[in-house]
C-alpha cells in the first residue's frame, strides 16, 4: 500500500496570505503617500501663486505712491483746485481697481497694460504739477488686443524712472516708452532724461520690492 498527503492551494498556505496582506498594506501605504504628496504639492503652489499675486499687487500700490497720491488730493483741496481733486481722485479709483482686477489674472493684453501705464502716468504728472511729458510709441505692426504679457510687468521699471531719474531734476523731464517687435518677440522700451538711479543715494525701499519681485516673475 502507498500514502500520499494532498497539500492545501498555495493561495491558502500561512506565508501565501501573510505575503499577500504585507504587499496589499505596502501598496495602500505606497498610494496614500503618493497622492498625499502630490495634494500637498499643489497646496504649495496655490500659496505661491496667491502669495506672488499678493506681492505684485502690494508693488503696484506701495505705502508712498498712496500716501503722495493722498497729500496731492489735499493739496487742490487745499487750493480749492476741487476739479482736479475730483479728477485725481477718480483716475486713482479706477487704477487701484484695475491692479486689483490684474492680479486675479496670469496675464492681460498689451492694449489693458497700456491702459494702466497711462493712468499711473498721468496721476503722476498732477502729482508732480506737469514737471515731465511723457509719449508712448506702439510699433503699427504689433495688434495691441491680441498680444498677452504678465501683468504688472512694466509699471515698477516705469514708476522707477519717474521717481528716481526726474528726482531734484531742474529742467523739464521727458519719459519714452515704445513696443516694438523683434525677430517676432515684444521689445519693450523705457527712456527718460532724467538723472538716472544711483542705489548708493537713492531710496531703495521701493525699487527693490517692484523691480526684485518683477525679476523673480522674470526668471
Amino acid at each position: 500500500s502507498c500514502s500520499f498527503e494532498i497539500l492545501a492551494p498555495v493561495y491558502q498556505r500561512w506565508w501565501f496570505i501573510l505575503l499577500a496582506i504585507l504587499l496589499t498594506q505596502f501598496c495602500i501605504l505606497f498610494v496614500y503617500r503618493y497622492y498625499t504628496k502630490r495634494k500637498q504639492v499643489m497646496t504649495d503652489l496655490q500659496h505661491q501663486l496667491a502669495l506672488s499675486k499678493h506681492e505684485t499687487f502690494s508693488a503696484s500700490i506701495n505705502p508712498h505712491f498712496i500716501f503722495n497720491a493722498l497729500n496731492s488730493v489735499q493739496h487742490f483741496i487745499n487750493m480749492n483746485d476741487r476739479l482736479n481733486a475730483n479728477r485725481y481722485l477718480t483716475s486713482f479709483a479706477k487704477l487701484i481697481r484695475k491692479n486689483f482686477n490684474a492680479t486675479k489674472k496670469m496675464e492681460i493684453t498689451l492694449a489693458e497694460e497700456i491702459e494702466h501705464l497711462q493712468l499711473y502716468i498721468n496721476l503722476e504728472q498732477m502729482r508732480q504739477q506737469q514737471r515731465f511729458t511723457y509719449q508712448l510709441d506702439v510699433d503699427e505692426s504689433l495688434d495691441a488686443e491680441d498680444i498677452k504679457i504678465p501683468v504688472m510687468i512694466i509699471q515698477p521699471f516705469v514708476e522707477n524712472a519717474i521717481l528716481h531719474g526726474f528726482a531734484g531734476q531742474i529742467q523739464h523731464g521727458h519719459l519714452r516708452i515704445s513696443f516694438q517687435q523683434k525677430d517676432h518677440q515684444l521689445q519693450i522700451g523705457i527712456e527718460d532724461n532724467g538723472v538716472g538711479f544711483k542705489p548708493a543715494t537713492a531710496p531703495t525701499s521701493h525699487q527693490s520690492s517692484g523691480i526684485a519681485i518683477t525679476e523673480q516673475r522674470i526668471y
